[in-house]
């Protein structure tokens, strides 16, 4: 079984952030904010644009419900409401389509076309912000879970070169030198959605985009779990699984970045807001 390290990236949907009711950028009043951030790194990034509104005169009250803790369940039951928060996370369409259909929907198209945003989008892009032609989304997070980051320095401590490799098997066949040199190989958490983007990428990149769509779908097609392909990217799974290090199980996402920072770890496949 081959797959190509660089098509991680590449297959996967796009995460996109929304503003839903324009008063609330318009005029300074109360703006409701709802993410699933809690880490140090990621508060830090978000607290730059509440520093923005509240510079215009806005206040940013907060709903922050862990990743971990409910998903998408929250924001659910506020939408089904018709109580959404006026800016929030998410790429699920059907989101949007209940918006729209309680009329409080909001589109974005006409201002990125006349600040100039639009033209510089790639065409990929551009197709994932829009739900039935129109466009609703706000691009954010574009490279999800699909990314490989390693550590050069450790890389030349232990004799192999990342960037030669074409396929998994190549990289595993350098697995051995890397744990040899005294390095963990390749880094996961014990947070069961690090398991969960890492299993997205690898269905994405090993069993192509209808068998990843047909199993994601919101009917899964159960007939996806005979195919060949579903059952490469599941072993593929295991075999990074099994590689982990001891100290996996109780690991955060970012202590596992950080090992690959601080030169314990060679890699890591995660997104790009690491």
């Amino acid at each position: 079984m081959k797959s190509n390290i660089k098509s991680l990236a590449a297959k996967l949907a796009l995460g996109v952030a929304m503003i839903v009711t324009p008063a609330a950028i318009a005029q300074a009043e109360e703006v409701q904010l709802y993410h699933s951030w809690s880490n140090e790194s990621e508060l830090a990034a978000l607290n730059v644009f509440v520093s923005a509104l509240e510079a215009k005169g806005h206040t940013v009250v907060e709903m922050s419900v862990p990743h971990e803790a409910a998903g998408s369940s929250p924001l659910a039951a506020l939408v089904a409401a018709g109580t959404p928060p006026n800016i929030f996370l998410t790429g699920q369409s059907g989101f949007y389509r209940d918006l729209r259909d309680q009329g409080i929907g909001q589109e974005v198209g006409s201002h990125f076309k006349a600040t100039g945003a639009w033209e510089n989008f790639p065409p990929k892009v551009q197709e994932a912000i829009q739900v039935d032609g129109e466009i609703v989304k706000i691009p954010s997070g574009i490279h999800i879970d699909g990314m490989l980051y390693y550590n050069m320095k450790v890389a030349e401590a232990a004799g192999v070169d990342p960037t030669s490799w074409t396929s998994t098997a190549d990289m595993f066949a350098d697995m051995a030198k890397v744990k040899d040199a005294g390095y963990n190989f390749l880094g996961l958490g014990g947070n069961s959605f690090q398991a969960g983007y890492l299993f997205h990428a690898l269905l994405a990149a090993v069993a192509g985009e209808d068998i990843y769509t047909r199993f994601y779908a919101g009917t899964p097609d159960v007939t996806v779990l005979d195919e060949q392909g579903f059952k490469d990217a599941v072993a593929l799974f295991r075999e990074i699984a099994d590689q982990n290090d001891k100290g996996w199980v109780n690991r955060a996402w970012n202590e596992t970045t950080n090992d690959v920072i601080a030169g314990k770890t060679l890699m890591q496949i995660h997104g790009d807001w690491m």
